[in-house]
């Protein structure tokens, strides 16, 4: 999506508003996922959403992290 889609979506309230360190400006990963569920109908359970515990993902191979 674009990113005036993204932030007219935060506008809204459909999306998480990010948290600003000065003029870093950052999202909560599992928020992010969790709005998206709510969109889209999809049921989550409670640790679904969850941070850094969650483990590799597709992009960990890509970055080589």
């Amino acid at each position: 999506m674009s990113e005036s889609t993204f932030d007219r979506m935060v506008e809204e309230g459909h999306a998480p508003r990010p948290a600003r360190f000065g003029k870093i400006v950052l999202w909560f990963r599992p928020a992010l996922v969790a709005s998206a569920a709510r969109l889209s109908g999809v049921k989550m359970e409670a640790d679904s959403a969850a941070g850094p515990s969650e483990g590799c993902n597709e992009w960990d191979a890509v970055l080589k992290l």
